[in-house]
């Protein structure tokens, strides 16, 4: 039996349901799992292989439009000096107390300057993350890292040396030091990242689809 438009609506619903139940752990439960859920759902709605088609592209609603959150900081100023910042979080930013560094999600705080953008260029040339040893992760390499390999949807035996040291803080180039304690990196950017992938995953579902109102 093949599915009609119909059925594929209705996984789409059930898809956007599956990530508001997740941010919902995310944000106020504090349950940073929670974003390998999102990139699994992330990766059904918008990721195509060989073997699998994602659910837009079975919608035939692939050429829309993504929403495009990130800020990107410049680094040369108006008066011709340069900032030196270890990493670039365009996602995400981190706030300091004398207890540690808490990092948050941008979620709408841009929202005057959000566009949107090509699905290609959104998922595999926009640069989201760059640690402080150069390497760099667009929302695909996120998405499929964190559902394919780190515990989404399946767990590999080993990580890529560039992502495996994302997730633990090792290559950010940020470290915080409590009075005579040892520095320690500023773990998990990887997942804060993730949920503002899935903020404008919604966003960009919103702006597409008139099924969701009645889940929002």
């Amino acid at each position: 039996m093949n599915f009609a438009n119909d059925d594929f609506i209705q996984h789409l619903i059930e898809q956007y349901d599956y990530l508001l139940t997740s941010i919902r752990g995310f944000d106020t439960k504090k349950k940073l799992h929670e974003a390998k859920r999102m990139a699994t759902t992330v990766r059904v709605l918008v990721h195509d292989t060989k073997h699998s088609t994602s659910i837009l592209t079975h919608l035939r609603r692939k050429n829309i439009l993504f929403c495009n959150s990130s800020i990107k900081e410049k680094m040369t100023q108006p008066d011709g000096s340069i900032i030196i910042n270890p990493m670039q979080k365009p996602m995400y930013y981190e706030e300091v107390d004398l207890n540690g560094v808490q990092i948050y999600p941008n979620l709408d705080s841009n929202k005057h300057n959000e566009s949107f953008i090509t699905f290609d260029y959104w998922w595999n040339k926009d640069i989201i993350l760059e640690n402080g040893k150069g390497d760099k992760f667009t929302r695909k390499d996120i998405v499929l890292a964190l559902s394919n390999k780190d515990g989404g949807a399946h767990v590999d035996v080993e990580l890529t040396k560039s992502y495996g040291e994302l997730t633990r803080g090792v290559s950010t180039g940020e470290t915080f030091q409590k009075g005579t304690q040892l520095p320690e990196p500023i773990k998990n950017p990887h997942l804060y990242t993730m949920r503002q992938i899935t903020y404008e995953v919604i966003t960009t579902l919103n702006e597409e689809f008139e099924e969701f109102e009645e889940l929002k």
